[in-house]
Order: C-alpha cells, then sequence, then structure tokens
C-alpha cells in the first residue's frame, strides 16, 4: 500500500515502518511538497499522527499509484 505525505510531515515518518529507508528513495512530486510512501500490511502510526485521527492517511494501492503518477503534479511534462 502507498500514501501520501505532505512535506509539512516529512519528519513524523519512521522508514523502520516502510519499503523506502529515506526522503531520497521516495517519488516526489514535480514541485517536491509531496512524497509516496509505501509499507506492508496495517498503515504505520506515524499515518495517524500525520492525520491526527483514528483513520489514517488516504491509502493507495499499487493501480491507484501507476495512475496517479501519470498526473503532472507527479511526472515531469515531456
Amino acid at each position: 500500500m502507498f500514501v501520501i505525505v505532505n512535506r509539512e510531515h516529512w519528519d513524523l515518518i519512521d522508514f523502520d515502518f516502510c519499503n523506502e529507508t529515506s526522503t531520497m528513495d521516495c517519488k516526489m512530486s514535480v514541485d517536491c511538497t509531496k512524497i509516496m510512501i509505501s509499507y506492508e500490511g496495517e498503515q504505520p502510526d506515524f499515518c495517524f499522527d500525520i492525520s491526527n485521527d483514528d483513520i489514517g492517511l488516504v491509502e493507495y494501492t499499487d493501480k491507484d499509484i501507476l495512475e496517479l503518477i501519470k498526473d503532472v503534479e507527479w511526472s515531469p511534462l515531456s
């Protein structure tokens, strides 16, 4: 699963629970204000700290993410 994290929350990410090891390993939006984080199983606790509720962040499947990265916000224009 994937979540998108805005820059102001990057310091809350615990990469011990992610497939990436740092923000440098993450897919970043073109304007460098968002990153995609992937993980296995349930959302890591930091997602609930970021959302400040019991629901967590919006989750995306592999299929969702493949569609999302086609958007100009995530892909440089050619």
